[in-house]
């Protein structure tokens, strides 16, 4: 991974700290390390780049390699009297 250390002052609570950016990322988010606020040093994303880092899938399965349900649940079985 190429990249480089940047010195940023936190937002929250102004104090110095170092992050690792890779190259090419035009608004790193980095988190602070001492109150642990997230922060952009170079102002929000635009829309379109936020939307292209982050692809969210919709109708994708919890598990992978799970069953999907089909049709009904299996009835619970009958307790013996």
């Amino acid at each position: 991974m190429t990249g480089q250390r940047h010195k940023f002052s936190c937002a929250s609570c102004g104090k110095p700290f170092t992050y690792w950016v890779v190259d090419g990322n035009s608004h790193p988010k980095p988190k602070c390390y001492f109150c642990g606020k997230d922060f952009y040093p170079n102002g929000e994303p635009p829309k379109e780049e936020a939307a292209a880092a982050a692809p969210a899938v919709v109708g994708a399965p919890a598990v992978v390699g799970a069953p999907a349900v089909v049709g009904a649940p299996a009835a619970a079985p009958e307790k013996p009297a």
